[in-house]
Protein backbone atom coordinates (compact mmCIF):
# COMPACT_ATOMS: atom_id res chain seq x y z
CA UNK A 1 0.00 0.00 0.00
CA UNK A 2 2.89 2.33 0.75
CA UNK A 3 4.42 1.73 -2.69
CA UNK A 4 1.04 2.47 -4.32
CA UNK A 5 0.73 5.73 -2.39
CA UNK A 6 4.24 6.82 -3.41
CA UNK A 7 3.64 5.98 -7.09
CA UNK A 8 0.27 7.77 -7.03
CA UNK A 9 1.84 10.90 -5.56
CA UNK A 10 4.65 10.78 -8.13
CA UNK A 11 2.18 10.59 -11.02
CA UNK A 12 0.10 13.37 -9.48
CA UNK A 13 3.10 15.65 -9.00
CA UNK A 14 4.55 14.99 -12.47
CA UNK A 15 1.14 15.52 -14.06
CA UNK A 16 0.62 18.75 -12.16
CA UNK A 17 4.09 20.00 -13.12
CA UNK A 18 3.41 19.15 -16.78
CA UNK A 19 0.10 21.02 -16.88
CA UNK A 20 1.44 24.00 -14.95
CA UNK A 21 4.40 24.14 -17.35
CA UNK A 22 2.08 24.01 -20.37
CA UNK A 23 -0.01 26.87 -18.99
CA UNK A 24 3.12 28.87 -18.19
CA UNK A 25 4.35 28.49 -21.75
CA UNK A 26 0.96 29.73 -22.93
CA UNK A 27 -0.49 26.66 -24.62
CA UNK A 28 -4.28 26.36 -24.60
CA UNK A 29 -5.36 23.24 -22.74
CA UNK A 30 -9.00 23.29 -23.92
CA UNK A 31 -8.16 21.22 -26.99
CA UNK A 32 -6.29 18.74 -24.81
CA UNK A 33 -9.34 18.44 -22.54
CA UNK A 34 -11.61 17.68 -25.48
CA UNK A 35 -9.17 15.13 -26.87
CA UNK A 36 -8.72 13.38 -23.54
CA UNK A 37 -12.49 13.27 -23.05
CA UNK A 38 -12.96 11.64 -26.46
CA UNK A 39 -10.23 9.10 -25.69
CA UNK A 40 -11.86 8.38 -22.32
CA UNK A 41 -15.23 7.69 -23.96
CA UNK A 42 -13.59 5.40 -26.51
CA UNK A 43 -11.72 3.48 -23.82
CA UNK A 44 -14.92 3.20 -21.79
CA UNK A 45 -16.75 1.57 -24.69
CA UNK A 46 -13.79 -0.72 -25.38
CA UNK A 47 -13.37 -1.82 -21.78
CA UNK A 48 -17.11 -2.40 -21.25
CA UNK A 49 -16.99 -5.92 -22.76
CA UNK A 50 -13.87 -6.87 -20.81
CA UNK A 51 -15.33 -5.71 -17.49
CA UNK A 52 -18.57 -7.54 -18.29
CA UNK A 53 -16.64 -10.78 -18.85
CA UNK A 54 -14.63 -10.25 -15.66
CA UNK A 55 -17.76 -9.72 -13.56
CA UNK A 56 -19.42 -12.76 -15.16
CA UNK A 57 -16.37 -14.87 -14.35
CA UNK A 58 -16.35 -13.71 -10.73
CA UNK A 59 -20.05 -14.51 -10.40
CA UNK A 60 -19.47 -18.02 -11.80
CA UNK A 61 -16.56 -18.55 -9.37
CA UNK A 62 -18.61 -17.37 -6.39
CA UNK A 63 -21.61 -19.48 -7.44
CA UNK A 64 -19.47 -22.66 -7.14
CA UNK A 65 -21.67 -24.49 -9.63
CA UNK A 66 -18.66 -25.12 -11.88
CA UNK A 67 -15.64 -26.92 -10.47
CA UNK A 68 -12.12 -27.37 -11.92
CA UNK A 69 -12.14 -30.22 -14.43
CA UNK A 70 -15.72 -29.62 -15.60
CA UNK A 71 -16.16 -29.59 -19.38
CA UNK A 72 -18.00 -26.59 -20.81
CA UNK A 73 -19.22 -26.79 -24.40
CA UNK A 74 -20.58 -23.87 -26.36
CA UNK A 75 -23.08 -24.33 -29.13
Amino acid sequence: MQVFAIKFLQVLLYGSAFFIGMRTVGLDLAGLAVLSGAIGVGLGFDLQKMVSNLVSGIIILLDKSIKPGDVISLG
